[in-house]
């Protein structure tokens, strides 16, 4: 079936995007801007001009070597957004007909696929309604408020996805060493924690934390650290937070 080239590799282009930015938000694994639009520039504009009969196959390399190149530590997102953009493609071709390459959608000539569009474009104004929020996801950090004993912090904390630290099956976050004045009315534990630099006993303090996302969790927090400014966060958050349900 005949396409416009151009039309097939925007439609990919909105598709594809779309399908990220969604799964990221939704398995809360934040995927930056960057790694989006190298995938997505890369994927579509070998799909449409590859022409050759080994081109699938160029195409299913591709895949690989891009996942293990971004998407090591995102699997579950990857996984979603792949889902979701075969899904929209699928529904592309109930409604519009059309054919597949390379893995691609292809668009027939003279249909309706601007709709399909702005319903796409429509989502993302969605997701960006909650602004702040979804874009400090994209960068990994959550805006959130700590309560301890006697008050409660108003910060901003960096999602590390190896800090999956707990006691009692309780998740333990390292929260920046100038705070630790916070925590004198806190109940504190020692606790022995594995590391890559070893194995250290450290002390931690009862807390509950609160995401703008609305994700309410109790936490243990280290004070004895000092966070790197570079972050732009004074917290280091456990991914076990984003578990909880």
């Amino acid at each position: 079936m005949d396409s416009y080239l151009e039309v097939t590799w925007l439609n990919a282009v909105i598709v594809i995007l779309f399908s990220l930015c969604t799964a990221s938000y939704l398995s809360i694994q934040p995927l930056s801007w960057r790694k989006m639009l190298i995938y997505t520039l890369f994927i579509t504009l070998f799909g449409v001009v590859l022409w050759n009969d080994w081109s699938l196959w160029f195409m299913i390399a591709m895949e690989i070597i891009l996942f293990f190149s971004l998407f090591r530590w995102h699997m579950k997102c990857y996984v979603f957004a792949y889902t979701i953009r075969m899904l929209l493609f699928f529904a592309e071709y109930a409604f519009l007909k059309g054919s597949f390459h390379n893995l691609l959608y292809f668009v027939p000539m003279r249909c309706a696929i601007i709709l399909f569009w702005v319903v796409l474009l429509l989502g993302l104004v969605f997701l960006f309604a909650n602004g702040k929020l979804f874009l400090c996801a994209m960068q990994y950090s959550y805006p959130f408020t700590l309560y301890t004993a006697d008050t409660k912090l108003k910060l901003i904390g960096y999602l590390d996805s190896g800090n999956l630290a707990t006691y009692h099956q309780i998740p333990i976050i390292f929260l920046d060493q100038r705070y630790c004045s916070y925590f004198t009315a806190s109940q504190v534990d020692l606790v022995i924690l594995h590391s890559v630099s070893g194995v250290e006993i450290t002390r931690v303090y009862e807390a509950r934390i609160k995401l703008e996302n609305g994700i309410c969790a109790k936490v243990y927090v280290n004070v004895e650290k000092t966070i790197s400014k570079e972050l732009g966060a004074a917290c280091i958050l456990n991914r076990n937070i984003f578990m909880v349900r």
